[in-house]
């Protein structure tokens, strides 16, 4: 499961490892612009089902903010994946307020997704949220799908959510290792 599919190529390092028909899994996006083209690549791959929503334990829509795809163009081409519930977010990594746009979105909680999409298991899940991904980890149910390998962008996080986040998935049985910008925890059986 990736949480933060944007396209589901760029600046992906899922593609290539999902796109086969071994692979079955959610790609999950709430954006319409990058939606469109998530499932545009995923369109061949019947195992692999592109949802459009964001993960959200509490609310039932939220807004997301982005660059207004008719601005993208005057920015670095990893600025697509600048899409936050935080609009300062995107302001503190240098987009002016004319340049983003606000978008109403459909949420829904982790374990909800899991369960309508009725995954017996999660092998890995991948987190880039901009900022929302301790949030997510939190709302995992440790003890009814344990994800036995939990990759999310630490980045954008706080050093109080980067520590919390830690100790809550080493307290859950994980050894966590840092990767560049990420962090990959991998469950300990």
């Amino acid at each position: 499961m990736q949480v933060g599919a944007n396209d589901g190529v760029h600046f992906d390092n899922l593609f290539a490892l999902v796109s086969n028909d071994k692979c079955r899994g959610l790609v999950v996006e709430p954006l319409e612009y990058y939606f469109e083209k998530l499932e545009r690549h995923y369109a061949g791959f019947p195992n692999i089902q592109p949802i459009r929503c964001a993960i959200h334990e509490s609310e039932s829509t939220a807004v997301v903010y982005h660059i207004d795809p008719d601005s993208l163009d005057s920015f670095p081409p990893w600025f697509a994946g600048l899409g936050s519930f935080d609009r300062e977010h995107l302001i503190r990594a240098g987009v002016a307020p004319e340049q983003i746009a606000a978008e109403q979105v459909d949420c829904m909680p982790l374990t909800r997704l899991i369960e309508d999409y009725r995954l017996p298991r999660v092998d890995l899940l991948q987190i880039d949220t901009e900022g929302y991904d301790a949030e997510i980890v939190k709302s995992i149910d440790f003890q009814q799908y344990p994800p036995r390998i939990i990759k999310y962008e630490q980045t954008h996080l706080s050093p109080a959510d980067v520590q919390d986040t830690r100790r809550l998935l080493r307290d859950n049985g994980y050894r966590v290792l840092t990767q560049g910008n990420d962090c990959v925890a991998l469950r300990l059986e």
